[in-house]
């Protein structure tokens, strides 16, 4: 199911500023897992994959849409020339030249108008989610088999309805920020294959949070790992210590646990 029309309101307003034709929210249906991710990215595609398969897995999704891709390229045109000159200082590993490029980059992100209507068209489906949001980038190039894309892109919690467009744009202009450039270029991707989407989520206030890797990070294919702490999960996805992990050995069945203080939530 897709929105075409922005909560009712009339799209001429959108065409004229480039945004013709593009269904501006997807839910999480999409018509396979391909293009699942061509429109929502990795983290959306896996939101989408795991809502599908609640019958099965009885897994509970915290409802959600998603900005898909598409409006991240007609948005981000004006600019593309000029990310393509940071990508290339980033590939010449020139840290200062990247770091002005880079900041005068987002800035023009940041300065892009971006239709009144698109805007609240958002508002209102983030305020049928709920008062308080996640508000997730979702690029079409992460979490794939060959790229894990992991912490490059933004994610912001605690977002009110009414702060969903600022906190899209800031998803999108994370793309921009030195590091992730740089990570284009030391994995050889280029920035016009780079998409962003964007996950707007219900926030689930969790007593406890974490993260479970079928993988270790660091290349262990017979080991699994899940790492958690209190509250929000926030010490866990910023490599904090204060975490509690556990590893587990699938050739021996053997689990190590190590726990941390967990002193703050």
């Amino acid at each position: 199911r897709a929105h075409r029309s922005c909560a009712g309101r009339s799209p001429r307003a959108l065409r004229r500023a480039g945004y013709k034709d593009l269904e501006l929210t997807v839910t999480a249906d999409a018509d396979s897992p391909a293009s699942a991710r061509a429109r929502m990215g990795g983290k959306g595609a896996g939101l989408w994959a795991l809502h599908r398969a609640g019958g099965v897995t009885q897994a509970v999704v915290p409802p959600f849409f998603v900005v898909p891709t598409e409006v991240f390229s007609t948005y981000a045109t004006p600019v593309r020339e000029q990310a393509r000159r940071a990508l290339a200082l980033a590939c010449a590993r020139d840290r200062g030249g990247l770091q002005r490029a880079s900041t005068a980059l987002q800035a023009s992100v940041h300065a892009l108008p971006l239709p009144a209507e698109l805007a609240l068209a958002w508002s209102a489906r983030a305020a049928a989610l709920g008062t308080a949001l996640a508000v997730r980038s979702s690029a079409n190039v992460e979490d794939s088999a060959s790229r894990s894309f992991a912490g490059q892109l933004s994610t912001e919690i605690g977002v009110a309805p009414d702060g969903v467009a600022d906190a899209v744009r800031r998803c999108w202009s994370s793309l921009y920020s030195p590091s992730c450039l740089t990570y284009l270029a030391e994995t050889g991707i280029a920035i016009d294959d780079v998409m962003v989407a964007v996950v707007v989520q219900r926030l689930v206030r969790a007593r406890a949070a974490g993260v479970a890797f079928s993988a270790r990070p660091d290349g262990a294919l017979d080991e699994a790992l899940l790492v958690a702490c209190l509250g929000l999960g926030e010490t866990v996805v910023q490599g904090q210590p204060d975490v509690d992990s556990y590893n587990y050995e699938r050739g021996g069945g053997v689990w190590q646990v190590t726990l941390g203080d967990k002193r703050e939530r």
